[in-house]
């Protein structure tokens, strides 16, 4: 993009606004490092009884079917939501400071939200005098 941004509708330069172009909001979708959504993977363990593994959350012994999730494991029943306490084995999840939240918590507790709607920001974002905004959003006054 050139030296300046413009209204998403009408192209019109938006004068003090800075320079760049749609950036990607770091943290804030499921492909990141600080926020991923790791792999669970759904395992009948055999282990011999003197290596037991034990559950990352419970701290007792797995038997039978456990979650493996980024080299831990877990009853079923304890990988869980640290915010909310939600079942996290069937659905969508991220991972901050070893903790695994659901996606809804994650994106309440961190989510950036668009200056202009106030709904939450995923994937591309325009920041603009330390405020951030979807892509569409980011307009002049006359388009709004």
């Amino acid at each position: 993009m050139g030296g300046w941004l413009g209204c998403c509708c009408c192209s019109r330069h938006l004068a003090g606004a800075g320079t760049g172009a749609p950036a990607r909001l770091p943290g804030r979708t499921q492909g990141g490092q600080a926020a991923s959504q790791p792999q669970a993977a759904h395992r009948h363990l055999e282990k011999s009884p003197g290596s037991a593994i034990l559950c990352n959350n419970c701290g007792k012994a797995c038997k039978g079917e456990v979650l493996r999730v980024q080299k831990k494991y877990f009853h079923i029943k304890c990988f869980v939501c640290k915010a909310c306490g939600r079942d996290l084995a069937e659905g969508g999840f991220f991972v901050r400071q070893g903790d695994y939240i659901c996606t809804l918590d994650y994106q309440r507790l961190y989510g950036t939200r668009c200056f202009s709607c106030d709904q939450f920001i995923e994937g591309e974002v325009v920041s603009a005098l330390g405020k951030t905004y979807h892509p569409h959003c980011f307009v002049c006054v006359v388009c709004r």
